[in-house]
């Protein structure tokens, strides 16, 4: 018996041999990058986090929060579209030497659509500015001026960010997962270490989300890049491909309109919040959120290493049912595992962390409930995969516009009730919802195909 054998868990051997008859050579590389990438992405913000706290101040830290919440809801344009495309890229990629030149057509019409999106959405959004900052924000003592510079900042960053999305699309469609993750890996190490360094060599909050816009308009034009280094054509020898698109577009925007619900859905706790309460409990809010959101990641590199070996396993529904057994167990695990380890040591750790006894003590009172939401969340995208990979609407429209009525009627009257607590526990609700739903639909295909 050999050292692996000897000391890795049953189960755990028993996941990674099912993971193999699916692939394991290619899979099992993307997940251990995809695990490196994640790890990175989830360390590197919360370790630096409190450094650019202290130096912001927790005013101005709700401020940055709140340009984050911005960058994310207008980049629901992409809600669903990147993940639908994943399927669109992957099946054409696979098809040969004809279905690789179609998915060279199709990335250089997408990247335009791209691009042009996110130019118009970035310039409807500019006019609104002061209205969001005078009738939204509760800046409190912040100069407008500096509200205002906030704003734009955001808005620069989604212009430079969203086309980076059909770019990262194209590579994890090519399980390019490796080259792609040690891309996002150094970036945040540039995002995280050097924002830390403006922040607290300038303490301007300006200075700082400038850095950041910098550092994403290099990231994005470097998986751009990567992209096109990978198709087998150059992009001066294509043309817009209004066929190629047409038959995508159909499927990406039922996705995008049901996904866009669940995103926002997601987001609607921080929303009610940044509206009801002063900024800085954004920000509190926001540090218990990036905790909760960190911590489980841990899961998710499985979940996006295996989502294109799902749209390879197309129609056999005996290896999608097996395959799903092993990784509904696997990330049980990882739940309960983090679970544990939080109950025992989390709000210690917790202190030792922000360097802040008070802080520490207002951000657990929300974490507690936002970690419970979070494995919520992570036990519905084990379904969630599926329903992209299989191009499934029907459960999808169910339960994003379930928890989206849900969302919209319970978060506003809870937060008024309970404050930053209320909007969290919104938020276990509405991924409970999800959750039953995504246990519902894998117990009823594994029972149609036992």
């Amino acid at each position: 018996m050999t050292a692996f054998n000897r000391h890795v868990p049953r189960h755990v051997r028993a996941t990674f041999l099912a993971l193999r008859s699916v692939g394991l050579s290619r899979l099992g590389r993307n997940v251990f990058a995809n695990y490196f990438g994640s790890m990175v992405n989830a360390a590197v913000p919360l370790l630096v986090l409190p450094f650019i706290l202290h130096a912001l101040g927790r005013t101005m830290w709700g401020l940055v929060a709140f340009s984050t919440l911005m960058v994310t809801v207008m980049s629901l344009f992409n809600a669903g579209m990147a993940q639908s495309m994943v399927r669109e890229f992957g099946s054409r990629w696979s098809a040969g030497d004809s279905g690789r030149l179609a998915t060279a057509r199709l990335l250089y019409s997408y990247e335009r659509i791209y691009w042009c999106a996110a130019l118009v959405i970035a310039l409807c959004v500019l006019p609104f500015s002061n209205i969001i900052v005078t009738r939204w924000l509760n800046i409190g003592e912040i100069p407008h001026k500096i509200a205002i510079g906030a704003i734009y900042c955001a808005i620069i960053l989604f212009f430079v960010q969203l086309p980076a999305a059909i770019y990262k699309t194209v590579l994890n469609s090519l399980q390019e997962q490796v080259w792609l993750n040690g891309v996002q890996a150094s970036f945040t190490l540039l995002k995280g270490l050097g924002g830390m360094l403006v922040a607290m060599i300038s303490g301007s909050v300006l200075a700082y989300l400038s850095f950041i816009v910098l550092a994403v308009l290099c990231e994005t034009l470097t998986v751009a890049s990567g992209a096109w280094r990978r198709m087998p054509v150059s992009r001066s020898t294509l043309g817009w491909d209004a066929r190629e698109v047409r038959n995508t577009m159909r499927y990406s925007v039922t996705m995008s309109v049901l996904v866009i619900l669940g995103v926002l859905t997601t987001q609607i706790d921080k929303l009610y919040v940044s509206s009801k309460l002063p900024i800085d409990q954004l920000g509190i809010y926001s540090i218990a959120y990036s905790l909760a959101i960190g911590v489980l990641q841990i899961g998710y590199p499985i979940l996006s290493a295996v989502l294109p070996r799902l749209v390879q396993v197309g129609g056999d529904q005996a290896m999608r049912r097996r395959l799903n057994h092993k990784l509904l167990k696997l990330v049980m695990l990882i739940i309960l595992t983090v679970g544990a380890i939080y109950a025992v040591a989390g709000r210690t750790l917790l202190a030792l962390w922000l360097r802040d006894e008070v802080l520490a003590s207002q951000v657990a009172k929300v974490l507690d409930w936002l970690m419970v939401s979070s494995a919520l969340n992570t036990i519905y995208n084990v379904a969630y995969i599926n329903w992209v990979s299989q191009a499934e609407t029907r459960w999808l429209s169910v339960v994003n516009i379930v928890s989206f009525i849900l969302a919209v009627s319970i978060t506003p009257l809870s937060i008024d009730a309970f404050g930053l607590r209320g909007a969290a526990f919104a938020l276990v609700t509405i991924n409970l919802v999800g959750s039953l739903g995504a246990i519902l639909w894998l117990v009823r295909n594994a029972r149609s195909t036992g």
